[in-house]
């Protein structure tokens, strides 16, 4: 398992190193965060499927926002719109009312 210092002195070497953070949900994967996007891009192309402590890395972009909720398909259906109300369409009073009006 590589340590904090040991990955930043590997990955250091393409540039300044924002900031590297555990990964939630995985105990052996770390999110490596660099101030500039294209030292992240060289770091990854260079370092990739190399061997490192006798394992193969393997290294991915990140999206922003990270891991997502599935939300099942019916809750992501548009609600239908209401149907217009046309100037000429008069609704009907409640019937205390129209009692009231005869």
């Amino acid at each position: 398992l590589m340590s904090n210092e040991d990955i930043c002195q590997l990955f250091g070497n393409f540039g300044e190193i924002r900031e590297i953070r555990e990964s939630p949900h995985k105990k052996n994967h770390k999110f490596i965060e660099f101030y500039d996007v294209r030292d992240a891009d060289r770091a990854m192309k260079s370092l990739n499927r190399t061997e490192i402590y006798g394992k193969r890395i393997k290294i991915e972009a990140s999206r922003p926002g990270g891991h997502r909720k599935v939300v099942p398909q019916r809750m992501m259906a548009p609600t239908p719109p209401s149907p217009p109300i046309s100037p000429s369409h008069h609704p009907q009073p409640p019937p205390q009312q129209q009692q009231q009006q005869q």
